[in-house]
Parts: structure tokens; C-alpha cells; sequence
């Protein structure tokens, strides 16, 4: 797209789509055609925005962020809306994802471990937290011990858990 173009697609977004998904997708779509700048627009001009109404594009702008190779950017993006947001379990998650993909993996488990302690009910944080401690732990107690902390908060997955549980003993 030329630059007219862009900035037309622009007006359009804020003037007459102001919807979550409609960003989200804009963002995915500059990202994809090599135009990191202009999905930086579009997450600059929601400043002004309350979050409860554009938390998920600021998500998805921080992993974009972290897509790009722009890690300090992503994580101060995660942090304010871990700090915001915080009853919403896949923030964390996400979160987490990025530091295990960029071999943090004891810093993603305590972004885990912030996150199961805002959001005990929330069962892919538990799971992740075992596959890092599996990581990072010599000591096999430690999952097993994690494993029947699950149990008591997370009734959804409780067989599943205890089916992990009995493999690691």
C-alpha cells in the first residue's frame, strides 16, 4: 500500500471501526507486510483509548513487539498489563511464552507463578509452569509437589493433573 493508502486505512480505523478485532487484525496485517511502523500507529493512537476497551490489541502489539526482536519493548507492554489486566489469565501466559521462547525460562516461571497467583481456576498456567519446572528443576519433588497445589484450584483439569503427577512418581 502506498502511504496515501495507509493513512486513509487509518482514518477508517479510528473514525468510523473503532473495534478490538478490526485493530488487532490491522496490526497482524502490517506486521505481516513488513510495516512494523504503521501497527505502531495504529497502538499509538490508542493512548487516549480506556484499556477496557483495547487491552487486546495492546496484547497482541506486544507480541508483535516481541516477534519483532524488540524484547524490552514487549516485556514493559506485558508488565502494564499484568499490572492492569491482571484477572485475565492468558496475559500471563503470554507472557510467559515469550520469555520461554527467548531461553528465560526462569523469569517466564515467575511470570507463571504471579500469574496462578492472581488466577488459581486458570489450567494452561499450570501446565506451562510444569513443563518449566521440568526445565529447571533437578530436584523431581518439585513438579510432583506443584502438581498437588494444582489439585486443590483447578477442578477442570484435576485428572489430567493427576495423571502428570503419577507419571513424574
Amino acid at each position: 500500500m502506498s502511504n496515501s493508502v495507509d493513512a486513509q486505512y487509518l482514518i477508517f480505523l479510528f473514525v468510523f471501526a473503532l473495534s478490538s478485532s478490526v485493530q488487532t487484525k490491522s496490526l497482524r496485517h502490517y506486521e505481516r507486510v513488513n510495516k512494523p511502523e504503521m501497527a505502531r500507529a495504529i497502538l499509538a493512537r490508542l493512548r487516549d483509548v480506556p484499556l477496557e476497551r483495547v487491552w487486546r490489541t495492546v496484547l497482541e502489539g506486544g507480541l508483535m513487539e516481541a516477534r519483532l526482536g524488540e524484547l524490552p519493548t514487549a516485556r514493559r507492554v506485558f508488565k502494564y498489563l499484568m499490572a492492569h489486566v491482571s484477572w485475565f489469565g492468558p496475559i500471563y501466559f503470554e507472557c510467559a511464552r515469550v520469555e520461554e521462547r527467548w531461553g528465560r525460562f526462569e523469569l517466564a516461571l515467575q511470570t507463571v507463578e504471579r500469574g496462578i497467583a492472581q488466577m488459581p481456576r486458570y489450567g494452561p498456567l499450570w501446565f506451562m509452569a510444569f513443563r518449566l519446572l521440568e526445565r529447571t528443576s533437578t530436584n523431581f519433588d518439585v513438579p510432583r509437589a506443584h502438581a498437588q497445589r494444582a489439585l486443590g484450584h483447578v477442578s477442570a483439569v484435576s485428572c489430567r493433573t493427576h495423571a502428570n503427577a503419577q507419571q513424574l512418581g
